[in-house]
């Protein structure tokens, strides 16, 4: 899930039909920052409002044109909103950017830049405090032919993703021995990531409403990208106590998607684990020769999530955002290539201590400490993803775009995957040194010149992709580092 090389993850985020680099932006709402009664551990120490002149120069920073995501920008260039009841679902527009912008644009600019030296090929192991452990000295590298060497510094910011940040905190352990900003046993913890689950099939009413909204698929309008998605209304969270979520709506053409009996029988359930489960169990039997009666119980299975069956066995060379993307039809008459739409959703996931990241027994080719990951969905984010869904389906319904029929085995959801690779909260932002490992700007409790930026100081997710969000408090914290060196006269 993490690529440790100049630009991290965004080298995986590859569109293998015109090889370009996709990334989505989108910002956090205005709700994610928000203390909730109902959620523990939520509430950032910042607000969006706070934020939002960082999102603006985030949105120029990543390479993008207009600034909105509000679908009135773009509605009318394009077509117009599906017309939910905004009390429980409104429209949020995603900007679509190139990786490019991350994995070679900005490398140039720093190869160029007179003021900045960059080391390729050299892994950070460990981040060395002084005897009080109040302050970094130094970090240790190490490079593939093992070669050690340090860096000093009178700032350092931390910033390796949202796994890594945790690993590298938990490893630098000589003077601290839990680790660095580790006193109250936080560093790792609340592993957060927006686990993708599918929603369902809506039967539409008619093929008439494939025509009419095209800005649910992405869309080129001059130099901009951008899809809307339906989203949980701020008044719908606070009213029902929910998690956040997003909703993809993707026309298919059920006999191309191997969606037939799904189709058929709508209310059918989803066979997700249980088909990929008996696909494995079905080829064990085939192998060693034994096909009693379970082994027509599997095939059954097998036929019944046969689209599940092809997408687990692809998953590892298919690029999974790319394969949710909305083909809505270009032009009239192209409707007749769909005649139904498959809804999936990201969802937020509520933070949890007990899901974690810790050093495992496993060595990295370094010979230091791999990552153990420990993650569950819990039942409250599947419970409020059940009930998000639910009204989700009332709402389709109430607007005239077809009936939705849900994909729940035994009343819950079922999970697509995971993860889609959005690692959040291991050193989670918190005023309060007993809640947090870093501050509102983002220094590590305790430690006067250790700083670090990115996802893992996420307090929660929200259902938003998080790079937007991380740009955003990168620049903010480069503010604050060039301001302390100022006041200290660096």
């Amino acid at each position: 899930m993490r690529t440790r090389q100049f630009g991290g993850t965004a080298h995986q985020w590859v569109d293998r039909s015109t090889g370009k680099k996709i990334i989505r932006y989108v910002p956090l709402e205005e709700v994610d920052f928000e203390e909730r009664d109902w959620l523990p551990h939520s509430g950032w120490p910042i607000t969006k409002k706070e934020l939002d002149p960082y999102y603006e120069r985030a949105h120029a920073a990543c390479g993008l044109g207009v600034y909105s995501y509000e679908p009135e920008t773009w509605s009318s260039q394009v077509s117009p909103q599906i017309a939910f009841d905004k009390n429980f679902i409104v429209n949020r527009m995603f900007h679509f950017g190139t990786g490019d912008i991350f994995t070679q644009n900005y490398r140039e600019l720093i190869q160029s830049a007179p003021n900045v030296n960059t080391f390729l090929y050299a892994s950070v192991y460990e981040l060395v405090a002084d005897e009080t452990g109040k302050r970094i000295t130094k970090a240790r590298f190490i490079n593939p032919s093992r070669k050690h060497f340090w860096v000093s510094a009178k700032q350092f910011i931390l910033a390796t993703g949202g796994l890594e940040n945790a690993r590298i905190l938990l490893m630098s352990n000589q003077v601290q021995k839990a680790g660095l900003g580790n006193d109250n046993n936080l560093v790792g913890r609340f592993l957060m990531d927006h686990p993708l689950v599918r929603v369902g099939v809506i039967q539409p009413t008619s093929r008439d409403v494939f025509n009419p909204f095209r800005l649910y698929g992405i869309q080129k309008i001059g130099q901009d990208e951008v899809q809307a998605k339906p989203i949980l209304s701020k008044e719908l969270i606070k009213r029902e106590g929910l998690l956040n979520a997003n909703f993809f709506l993707l026309p298919r053409h059920y006999l191309t998607q191997f969606n037939l009996l799904r189709y058929l029988f709508p209310e059918g359930k989803s066979y997700v684990s249980k088909s990929v489960s008996s696909a494995m169990a079905l080829s064990r039997k085939l192998r060693a020769g034994n096909l009693d009666s379970d082994a027509i119980k599997h095939l059954a299975n097998v036929l019944l999530g046969l689209d599940d069956v092809l997408f687990f066995q692809t998953r590892k060379s298919v690029n999974i955002g790319r394969e949710l993307e909305a083909f809505w039809p270009q032009n009239s008459g192209s409707e007749k290539a769909f005649n139904v739409i498959q809804v999936y959703s990201s969802t937020e996931q509520a933070p949890r201590p007990e899901n974690r990241v810790l050093l495992g027994e496993e060595k990295d080719r370094f010979g230091y400490p791999k990552i153990q990951i420990n993650w569950h969905w819990d039942e409250f984010s599947r419970s409020s993803f059940v009930k998000a869904a639910t009204l989700f389906k009332k709402q389709i319904e109430l607007v005239g775009l077809g009936k939705l029929n849900l994909e729940f085995d035994k009343g819950d959801p079922q999970l697509v995957t995971p993860s889609i690779h959005h690692n959040m909260g291991t050193t989670r932002m918190h005023d309060n040194p007993k809640q947090g490992v870093v501050d509102a700007n983002c220094k590590v409790h305790g430690i006067a010149n250790l700083f670090i930026a990115g996802s893992s100081t996420f307090p929660t997710g929200g259902y938003a992709n998080p790079t937007l969000t991380i740009v955003a408090l990168a620049i903010r914290l480069a503010d604050h580092v060039k301001g302390l060196h100022k006041l200290q006269g660096f």
